[in-house]
């Protein structure tokens, strides 16, 4: 899967994803299924599969296949680089009883000729929002994801390298639009609708993102969302305020 520090492309799917309050994990839940989207401004197609409980066991782009695979309180994840034709990731992880994935190790070789493992922890708050995922790793280097959360939606992301804060991703959301998919790209290696806990409750508005530890806004965009009948997003579109840009991310549902 292509690695960017801040894709505004993932950003959005990243919220456009809904959280059912009677249930901190359920599965999916969407009467609609996001079957793919496409991007302007990145030409390539990202498919999504799907387990019977509707949860994400597949994302596939031109570059990269990640898989889950669930077995009894494990969840396995491979991820394939096609254009390497290796694997690059390898990892179990074990979810708590509420289906909440909790810990995990693996081996990792995203950058030929350089692997790693690494120790991960997942930790939630009393209503079942991931607030730290902490990944250890063997070459000596510890990332630690701080989310902050309020009024139903991940309002803020720390990354923490080594015990020092490196940069922070901030979200604005529009309170009055409900969102319907549950997608989040930020709290594992893949794209999950299930196994971490909650999801962002509204669609997303502004983002913008800092490197500490100063205080410049180094990329900076408003959304729009044109949503059918039934609320969820057609297309979204991103304006970039930072760099000048537009990108159109186009949703299809199964």
């Amino acid at each position: 899967m292509k690695t960017y520090l801040f894709l505004p492309g993932l950003i959005s799917l990243l919220f456009i994803s809904a959280c059912k309050k009677d249930d901190d994990n359920p599965g999916g839940g969407a009467n609609k299924l996001l079957s793919y989207y496409t991007e302007s401004l990145y030409q390539d197609t990202v498919n999504f599969g799907y387990n019977s409980d509707d949860q994400i066991i597949l994302v596939e782009d031109s570059e990269d296949r990640q898989t889950i695979d669930i077995n009894g309180n494990q969840l396995h994840f491979i991820q394939f680089r096609k254009t390497e034709n290796r694997e690059v990731a390898n990892a179990t992880f074990t979810m708590n009883s509420e289906g909440n994935v909790v810990s995990g190790q693996g081996n990792f070789s995203y950058v030929m000729g350089y692997p790693y493992t690494s120790q991960f922890t997942f930790t939630y708050d009393s209503h079942a929002n991931l607030i730290n995922r902490t990944d250890a790793r063997s070459d000596g280097q510890t990332w630690a994801y701080q989310f902050t959360w309020a009024n139903g939606d991940m309002i803020k992301n720390e990354w923490i390298h080594n015990d020092t804060l490196y940069f922070t991703e901030y979200y604005e959301f529009d309170t009055n639009l409900e969102a319907k998919i549950k997608l989040d790209w930020n709290k594992f290696l893949m794209g999950t609708n299930s196994f971490f806990g909650n999801s962002t409750t509204h669609l997303v508005k502004h983002i913008y993102d800092v490197f500490a530890p100063g205080s410049t806004i180094v990329h900076e965009y408003n959304i729009t969302f044109n949503l059918d009948s039934d609320g969820y997003p057609i297309t979204s579109t991103y304006t970039g305020i930072s760099v000048p840009s537009t990108n159109v991310i186009t949703y299809h549902y199964q």
